[in-house]
């Protein structure tokens, strides 16, 4: 049984089952997109573990197609930077060959954002030190930016929900403020407080701040040819470029 709502159903991935990202997808999303919720099961934050959810993702695409989504947003940055652009690319065609469903997958959210925002110098920001052989900064750099740096906040996996508002935006700001043109921030979404702060890090700063948890809601509304802006998180939100 396909169940429907009247601007489109997304079947939503979420690495793991941390509180806050999923309530926070849903409540940036405009009336009338309903989301359906899988979970992957990530545990541990290791670059073994990311590398061994990709397989993981094709038992949820399964189930999204027998319910007849509309769209599936499938998240979890790590998985699929680690294939890099062309690899992650190609992952994503098959699937969508397979199932027929539109695809969104984090790392092509993520340029899609930085592109529409015109940030080209950029720093990452993540919230746990795993990434010790450049991942990231290899996929951003394969995407045609010019990557000034990768931060993290060095918490635990399981600490990450503790880190503060206030410790993300001066830790954010201070990343920002150490690089020369810096034009553009990328946090990862494993800064669960990195929305909250976007709006005023904006305003301070003066170039776009793209968290992870904007692109989800903002890819998801052009998808489904919707166009509705939210206030308060940011331009990539507010203005929908």
């Amino acid at each position: 049984m396909a169940y429907t709502s009247w601007r489109g159903v997304v079947g939503m991935i979420k690495p793991t089952m941390r509180p806050g990202s999923l309530e926070e997808s849903i409540r940036l999303l405009p009336e009338g997109i309903g989301v359906i919720p899988l979970f992957l099961g990530v545990y541990g934050g290791t670059e073994s573990g990311f590398r061994n959810a990709v397989d993981a993702y094709v038992p949820l695409l399964d189930q999204f197609a027998e319910q007849g989504v509309d769209l599936i947003s499938a998240g979890g940055e790590p998985p699929f930077m680690m294939q890099g652009v062309k690899g992650e690319a190609a992952m994503v065609r098959r699937w969508e060959k397979k199932y027929k469903i539109p695809i969104l997958s984090t790392g092509r959210n993520a340029v899609a954002a930085l592109k529409a925002l015109k940030a080209k110098n950029i720093i990452v920001v993540r919230a746990t030190d795993w990434d010790k052989k450049g991942v990231i900064a290899r996929y951003f750099t394969q995407a045609g930016f010019k990557v000034l740096g990768a931060h993290s906040l060095e918490a635990t996996w399981e600490g990450i929900s503790n880190v503060s508002i206030e410790q993300t935006y001066a830790f954010i700001k201070q990343a920002v403020l150490s690089h020369k043109n810096c034009g553009g921030v990328y946090t990862m979404g494993s800064i669960n407080k990195g929305l909250h702060v976007t709006d005023m890090l904006e305003q301070d700063l003066g170039i776009p701040i793209i968290s992870s948890a904007a692109c989800y809601p903002w890819n998801i509304q052009k998808a489904l040819n919707v166009r509705q802006p939210v206030e308060g998180y940011g331009r990539l939100l507010n203005e929908l470029p």
